[in-house]
């Protein structure tokens, strides 16, 4: 019997380092599993989450290697900052350890909505990750295909953080979180995702680093839904009232841009509010 080209799903690696994995990632896998029932998933961190009843692989932080300079942001009131740089070291880890690429990665409160296998061919064995602003690369969804040019972007990192933050900052224009070392250690490391089709798109897909999200759900700082942030990458081409669509064919979400539909691959949900999004 020939095999259907979707028989084999995509790896997904979700990470949540210093205690219990947000409640909503159970959304987030959730939906991951509409969109890809042959998929495999492993969720990394310190404490097994007992609240998802999907399939996954639980892998214990301590099992892989996030030694780094241990006072980089050690200090810093939000502990997100440390553990989202430290998330990198534990890609890098989990690609090396288990001799394994083609992953997909995104933070926890990512919503997809299509399944990554019909574009897979479009992309090469390289690292693409959404570029958030034109210095930074965020993790609003990313596709991880070489894992030794991941190996030289971690090391990158792991040896410009010995300077500590104030040098860091100085080198990659005062910021010092993981969005800004991603694009200056980056340089022939990591492709950009299509993010809007006035920039680029992949055979009709665009993805979300989060200006969609953010527009269609709003922020957890008081932003309402139509929040546009212009200091990011297409925050200046969403500021004109964009017409972002709802199709409850297919429970998807599209940007129609000069008269043509461009589907959105995931939403960033910064609101938290993932069941607002997951439809059954």
């Amino acid at each position: 019997m020939k095999k259907n080209k979707f028989d084999e799903g995509m790896i997904y690696f979700l990470v949540h380092l210093g205690g219990n994995f947000p409640e909503y990632t159970k959304y987030s896998v959730n939906q991951i599993y509409k969109m890809d029932c042959k998929c495999k998933i492993y969720l990394c961190g310190d404490i097994k989450p007992d609240f998802i009843d999907k399939d996954f692989t639980f892998i214990n932080i301590s099992e892989l290697d996030i030694t780094s300079n241990n006072n980089y942001f050690a200090n810093d009131p939000n502990p997100l900052w440390r553990t989202s740089l430290l998330r990198i070291f534990a890609i890098n880890s989990f690609m090396q350890k288990y001799n394994i690429e083609g992953i997909i990665h995104f933070d926890n409160d990512v919503m997809i909505y299509d399944n990554f296998n019909k574009i897979k061919k479009y992309f090469k064995r390289k690292n693409y990750i959404t570029p958030h602003k034109e210095t930074e690369y965020a993790f609003g969804f990313s596709y991880l295909n070489n894992k030794d040019d991941f190996r030289k972007l971690s090391n990158k990192i792991k040896k410009i953080i010995e300077g500590g933050e104030s040098e860091v900052k100085k080198l990659t224009g005062d910021e010092a979180h993981e969005m800004r070392l991603l694009n200056f250690c980056g340089k022939g490391l990591i492709e950009s995702l299509p993010t809007h089709p006035e920039i680029n798109d992949i055979d009709g897909y665009v993805f979300d680093p989060s200006s969609y999200g953010q527009y269609i759900g709003g922020t957890p700082n008081g932003h309402p839904p139509g929040f546009v942030d212009e200091t990011q990458l297409i925050g200046t081409l969403l500021k004109n009232n964009p017409n972002i669509l709802f199709n409850r064919e297919d429970n998807s979400y599209y940007l129609s841009n000069n008269n043509k539909l461009y589907k959105i691959f995931n939403l960033h949900i910064h609101s938290k509010k993932l069941n607002e999004f997951y439809y059954e």
